[in-house]
């Protein structure tokens, strides 16, 4: 409590967390990076910037940024240290882990990599179900990997889960935008059209739009309608 209550204090300027988790914009990520490494040479080893740069490093990485993925996995590795008990951290970690396998020419270092990294994110997953964070980072994962992994009914359910939370008397329904909530629909539309089930596919494609038919993920859905 401590630590995490000195984390918030010094970072009280900084880009907040909830503004990098689903940040994907290069340049935007990289104003991150340089504001917290400032953060982290003033107080090294400080959880709160180890935690925000290994997350804006992780999401650098999805963009397949040279470098990216190993100093993701290198601060979330060191934030995990001061974090232990910290699902969010140890999601990234897992998602950063299974980015290594990706970007490997080694199919061993491939197949060890997705299976604990994908370990990694079930873990972080028990430990704070209702995490909205910890189950967008497995949603997201398990979509991009390749389907002989078998990890599309983790996407699924999570979307399920996280529609629950979202629901207006959700548990956390403060924390979904509209665009978050299409996105939500959006990707399970998509699961149900490859499970071959057109008209629930469709239902959640038409509820996206309707939702946010600005949002990346509402024009999205206007193209599958």
């Amino acid at each position: 409590l401590v630590v995490l209550l000195f984390a918030s204090i010094a970072h009280a300027e900084s880009t907040p967390l909830v503004a990098i988790y689903g940040m994907r914009e290069k340049t935007a990520l990289e104003g991150v990076i340089k504001e917290y490494e400032g953060d982290l040479q003033a107080r090294p080893n400080d959880p709160g910037a180890l935690k925000a740069l290994g997350i804006a490093y992780h999401n650098l990485g999805r963009l397949k940024a040279r470098g990216a993925v190993s100093t993701a996995v290198k601060y979330l590795e060191q934030a995990r240290a001061f974090l232990p008990g910290d699902a969010e951290v140890l999601a990234y970690f897992g998602s950063a882990r299974t980015m290594v396998a990706r970007d490997s020419w080694n199919p061993i270092t491939k197949l060890s990599a997705v299976r604990d990294g994908a370990k990694l994110i079930d873990t972080a997953v028990a430990r704070d179900p209702d995490n909205v964070t910890v189950r967008f980072v497995r949603v997201n994962n398990s979509l991009k990997l390749p389907r002989f992994f078998n990890r599309a009914h983790y996407a699924k359910t999570d979307l399920q889960h996280l529609l629950k939370l979202s629901a207006p008397d959700g548990q956390h329904a403060q924390m979904f935008s509209p665009a978050m909530v299409a996105e939500l629909h959006f990707k399970l539309g998509e699961i149900y059209k490859d499970e071959n089930e057109e008209q629930l596919a469709r239902d959640h494609w038409t509820k996206a739009l309707e939702l946010a038919p600005n949002s990346e993920w509402g024009r999205e859905a206007k193209k599958r309608l």
